[in-house]
């Protein structure tokens, strides 16, 4: 087997793709894993101030870094949303306002962290039918 099959379409990974998340709720997510740069800087960074965080106070709380990822991911992967609502109003995308959906409806950072690290969404289609084949 041909293993740049498995491979996503770099220009996808860096420009980001939309997924549908749920009902009329599409984000577009760059996808969170190796050939994306900033996304590994992110990471680095945010275990950097963890480390530290844990040699002044003893340990970091996991609010916190729950948040750290939340930033990580607003800062580096979501691009943008539609169809994004809360108690009624329509919430645009911004770095801030990921954060803040992601504090009130914490069910939905798994799914666009799953979203972000499949490789088959970044896939053109005929890589993505040899793959089913």
């Amino acid at each position: 087997m041909e293993l740049r099959k498995i491979t996503g379409n770099r220009q996808k990974e860096a420009d980001g793709v939309e997924v549908n998340i749920a009902d009329d709720f599409f984000v577009t997510v760059r996808r969170a894993g190796p050939t994306n740069r900033p996304y590994l800087e992110a990471v680095r960074r945010e275990a950097a101030r963890s480390q530290e965080a844990q040699r002044f106070n003893g340990k970091r709380p996991v609010e916190q870094g729950q948040e750290a990822a939340y930033r990580v991911y607003a800062e580096t992967i979501v691009v943008a949303w539609r169809g994004c609502e809360l108690d009624g109003q329509t919430i645009a995308f911004t770095p801030e306002n990921f954060v803040m959906v992601m504090k009130e409806v914490p069910e939905l950072f798994p799914v666009i962290e799953a979203e972000a690290q499949d490789v088959r969404n970044f896939q053109d289609a005929e890589t993505e039918q040899a793959g089913n084949a």
